[in-house]
C-alpha cells in the first residue's frame, strides 16, 4: 500500500501533518515497518491515518491490535503520574515548612524593628507634644510675642 500527499489533502489532513509527511517521504511512501517507525518518530498521527486511510476491517484490526499497547502505556503513565504527584507533595511539604519558618522569622524581625522604631519616636513624640503645648500657651499668653 502507498500513501500519497494527494490522499492526505483529499482526506483533509492538517497542513502540519502534510508538511511533515512531505519532508519525510516526498510525494508518496510505500508502507513498510521502517517507514512506519520513521513516521512515528516524526510525530505523524497513526490514529488519524487509520481512521481516514484504512478500510473498515483494517481499522478494526488496527484498533484491536493496538489496545494492549495503549493499556500498557496508560498504566505506565498512571504509575509515573502517581510518582510525580508523591514527589511534588514531598517537595511542597518541605517548601511550606521553609516558608512558614521564613515568615515566622520575618514576623519576629519586623516586631523587633517596630519596637525599636516606636521607642525611638516615643521620645520625639513626647518632645513634640510638650513643644506644642508650650507654643500654644505662649501664643495665648503673649499674643505670639515673648
Amino acid at each position: 500500500m502507498k500513501i500519497t500527499v494527494k490522499q492526505l489533502i483529499e482526506k483533509q489532513a492538517c497542513a502540519k501533518q502534510v508538511k511533515v509527511f512531505r519532508k519525510l517521504f516526498g510525494a508518496s511512501v510505500t508502507i513498510t515497518l521502517a517507514n512506519c517507525r520513521k513516521a512515528g518518530w516524526a510525530g505523524l498521527d497513526f490514529n488519524w491515518a487509520a481512521q481516514n486511510l484504512l478500510p473498515a476491517t483494517a481499522l478494526e484490526a488496527y484498533q484491536k491490535a493496538k489496545a494492549p499497547a495503549l493499556k500498557a502505556y496508560q498504566k505506565a503513565i498512571a504509575t509515573a503520574w502517581n510518582s510525580r504527584r508523591k514527589a511534588i507533595a514531598t517537595v511542597l511539604k518541605a517548601y511550606e515548612k521553609a516558608i512558614a519558618t521564613a515568615w515566622d522569622s520575618r514576623r519576629k524581625a519586623i516586631a523587633t524593628v517596630l519596637k525599636a522604631y516606636e521607642k525611638a519616636i516615643a521620645t520625639a513624640w513626647e518632645d513634640y507634644r510638650k513643644a506644642k503645648a508650650t507654643v500654644f500657651y505662649k501664643v495665648i499668653r503673649y499674643g505670639g510675642r515673648e
